[in-house]
């Protein structure tokens, strides 16, 4: 796109992708040791921070292409997702979860696709995003498997969960903010 304005929903959605993927990296591999700003002391920062957090650094990534983004973005039936990132018409919901989350397994397919997904203005693209910290996940994963040990391995499962329709419309990400 060479920093233009996305085409359609599916433009915006890679574009968005690839801007929180350099992100992520950067927060868990980067010389500021960004991961730290998701921490209170020694404990996680509540999803609200650590999605406000994340926004702020995620819009000076987007801004040159002329794509902006908001926390709590509104959507069908009075529904909001964590962040909604636009390029009018378009716009694709971002839905996120602390690894605690009891809704972690539930979330992509009961809210990122069953509510904010059918938006016409996302065309059904959407990301569904986790911040993991400490591997303490509550809630018991959906596949079966024993609780995920790696971040790595909690975005591959999250991923597998998809329906193969799905999978070029949702990007799953994981955000490592565990202390080194």
């Amino acid at each position: 796109m060479a920093n233009s304005k996305p085409a359609n929903a599916a433009d915006l959605w890679a574009f968005t992708v690839d801007r929180l993927t350099q992100l992520i990296c950067e927060i868990r591999h980067g010389n500021t040791n960004d991961y730290r700003q998701y921490w209170a002391a020694d404990i996680p920062r509540l999803e609200d921070e650590c999605r406000d957090t994340l926004l702020s650094d995620l819009k000076v990534r987007l801004a040159p292409a002329g794509v902006l983004a908001e926390p709590e973005g509104r959507y069908a039936d009075e529904r909001r997702a964590d962040i909604k990132v636009m390029s009018p018409p378009n716009q694709i919901p971002i839905e996120i979860k602390c690894e605690w989350h009891p809704q972690v397994w539930k979330a992509i397919r009961e809210q990122l696709v069953g509510k904010y997904g059918r938006e016409t203005a996302s065309d059904g693209y959407g990301i569904f995003l986790v911040f993991w910290f400490t591997g303490n996940l509550k809630a018991a994963p959906s596949d079966g498997g024993q609780r995920p040990k790696t971040s790595k391995e909690l975005q591959r499962r999250l991923v597998a969960t998809l329906p193969e329709e799905l999978r070029h419309k949702i990007a799953v990400l994981v955000v490592d903010c565990s202390k080194k």
